[in-house]
C-alpha cells in the first residue's frame, strides 16, 4: 500500500487554486483598464456634448439678438433702401437730362447764324429729341442741312432724322429734326 504522505491532494488543490486566482487577478485587472477607458470616453463624450450644447445655446442666443436688432432697424433700413432708389433714379434722370441738354446746346451752337431752335420735346423712352428749327430763308435752311448731316454730328454720336418742312408767312422755313442720342464719343 502506498502511503498517504505520497499523495498530497492538499498541495494539487492550492496548485489549482492559484492559477485560477492568477488567471482570475489577470481578467480583473484588464477588466478594470477596459471599464476606465469606457468610463473615460464615455466621460470625455459627455463633456464635449454639454460644450457643444452650450455652444448652440450661445449661437441661439446671439442669432435672437441678432434678428431683434435687424427687426427693430427694419423700417430704417427699408427707408434707405428706398431713398437709396430714388436717389438712383433721380441721378439716372439727371444724367438724360444733362445729356439732352447739352445736345440741345451743341446744336444751337453748331447752327448758322439766325437760326432759332423753335420747340423742344423730349422723350425719355426712347432717348429722342425732336427740334422745330426755325431759319430765315432757304439759303439759311440750305445751310442748316449741310452742318447737320456733316460727320461732325455723327461723330459725336447723334444720329438725326429729318421731318416736316413747313413755309411761314414771312417766308422763314420750320423744319423738324428728330435727334436720337446714341453713346455719345468723346
Amino acid at each position: 500500500m502506498r502511503s498517504l504522505s505520497n499523495v498530497n491532494f492538499l498541495r494539487e488543490r492550492v496548485r489549482i487554486q492559484e492559477e485560477v486566482y492568477s488567471r482570475d487577478r489577470k481578467t480583473a485587472f484588464f477588466t478594470t483598464i477596459g471599464l476606465g477607458i469606457f468610463l473615460v470616453i464615455i466621460t470625455a463624450v459627455f463633456s464635449y456634448r454639454l460644450y457643444l450644447s452650450k455652444k448652440l445655446d450661445d449661437t441661439k442666443l446671439s442669432l435672437a439678438s441678432a434678428e431683434n436688432v435687424i427687426r427693430k432697424d427694419a423700417p430704417q433700413i427699408i427707408a434707405y433702401t428706398t431713398v437709396n432708389d430714388r436717389i438712383g433714379l433721380v441721378q439716372t434722370v439727371e444724367t438724360a437730362r444733362k445729356q439732352r441738354w447739352e445736345a440741345i446746346a451743341y446744336f444751337y451752337s453748331i447752327s448758322p447764324p439766325g437760326v432759332s431752335i423753335k420747340s423742344v420735346d423730349l422723350s425719355t423712352q426712347d432717348k429722342t429729341i425732336q427740334l422745330v428749327v426755325s431759319v430765315p430763308s432757304i439759303f439759311s435752311l440750305q445751310d442748316v442741312l449741310n452742318t447737320y448731316e456733316s460727320n461732325q454730328i455723327q461723330d459725336r454720336g447723334y444720329t438725326l432724322e429729318f421731318g416736316a418742312l413747313s413755309r411761314g408767312k414771312t417766308g422763314s422755313y420750320d423744319i423738324s429734326v428728330i435727334l436720337h442720342m446714341n453713346t455719345k464719343k468723346t
